[in-house]
């Protein structure tokens, strides 16, 4: 009996979906997991946070923390601050740029960097949102460009579920799905 509930609630949001999100939204608290694989040989997996609050129709901030483990000992913790710009290209899409401060902790060695990020992000049809981006990080001596696309899935006018995978020019590659609180 409760799993015919939940089918009937999960299949109401699925056809009230198309009567939310509009725009993307650049408000919002979100957590999720993800997985990476590096160049060196090494896998990893965690959870991340991260939050989004736009000053104004033209700013924004973003912040992310991500806390990855690997049975290899080559796991990483890693702080990212940005400012961001963005505009609307249309009623339902828009493009952005991000200039970030990195500070990734590989267990005993901590490096800090920076990073920028150009991206577009808009709707294929009301309640499905996908992005496309560029994000260059100097951290130390590293220098790497990844290149990535993701999906956002409004199932209400609050949450959506979020999928995004980006690979690098060095050969690392990284998949991540999270939830994510929309606030107006």
């Amino acid at each position: 009996m409760l799993s015919r509930c939940i089918a009937v609630v999960v299949l109401a949001f699925v056809f009230v979906a198309p009567s939310y999100a509009a725009r993307p939204n650049y408000n919002y608290l979100g957590a999720g997991y993800a997985r990476q694989h590096l160049d060196i040989g090494c896998d990893q997996d965690g959870l991340y946070i991260e939050g989004s609050l736009a000053l104004n129709e033209i700013a924004y901030f973003h912040g992310q923390h991500t806390d990855l483990t690997s049975n290899r000992g080559c796991g990483s913790t890693s702080t990212a601050l940005s400012i961001g710009l963005r505009a609307d290209v249309g009623r339902e899409s828009g493009i952005y740029m991000l200039a970030t401060m990195i500070n990734r902790d590989y267990g005993p060695d901590s490096d800090a960097g920076f990073g920028g990020t150009f991206g577009a992000r808009g709707f294929f049809s009301p309640g499905v949102e996908g992005r496309a981006f560029v994000t260059y990080e100097a951290i130390d001596e590293l220098r790497e460009t990844f290149f990535g696309v993701g999906l956002n899935y409004w199932f209400s006018r609050a949450f959506s579920l979020n999928a995004e995978v980006a690979s690098s020019n060095e050969s690392n590659e990284s998949f991540a799905v999270g939830l994510r609180f929309n606030f107006f």
